[in-house]
């Protein structure tokens, strides 16, 4: 009997404890969410993104001799930097010129082409440079077009 009366003594006890402390449900705490394990769920790959502003430059008729000069402009679209990791011509008559410092995302860049209309017999041309980035394992085209005329002081 006197352990009964213990027990019950101990319950009273801490059941008063509890309703002095503020234990009725509405003030009980509330569950806070909690982050689910990164390694469970899979996370996007920051991945960089290239878009030109244009990729083909006409630029109509110039005499042989002359240097055509022009930028194609570009920003990074993506959200890892950009690196442009080669810019080759299709032919030694063009001249590209780029940065070799990574474009962070959202920033600009531009690639300088020269073609020297110099090197190549008057006529049409159509010339390239093939972009290799980071941003995809597809190459990007970048035109130079026009036509070659030849100087009045050049014979025929």
């Amino acid at each position: 009997m006197k352990t009964q009366t213990i027990i019950a003594g101990l319950l009273i006890s801490g059941a008063s404890l509890f309703s002095s402390c503020g234990g009725n449900s509405t003030d009980a705490p509330t569950s806070t969410p909690t982050t689910s394990n990164p390694t469970s769920a899979p996370s996007k790959k920051k991945v960089p993104a290239i878009e030109f502003e244009e990729t083909e430059f006409k630029y109509g008729e110039v005499t042989h001799g002359d240097t055509v000069s022009y930028s194609f402009r570009f920003t990074n679209t993506g959200d890892a930097p950009l690196q442009i990791t080669n810019a080759k011509p299709s032919c030694g008559c063009t001249t590209p010129f780029f940065t070799k410092d990574p474009i962070m995302p959202g920033e600009t860049g531009e690639i300088k082409a020269e073609f020297h209309s110099g090197k190549k017999t008057p006529g049409v041309q159509n010339k390239s440079i093939t972009v290799s980035t980071n941003a995809s394992d597809q190459d990007i085209q970048l035109w130079l077009k026009g036509e070659v005329i030849a100087d009045s002081t050049e014979t025929k």
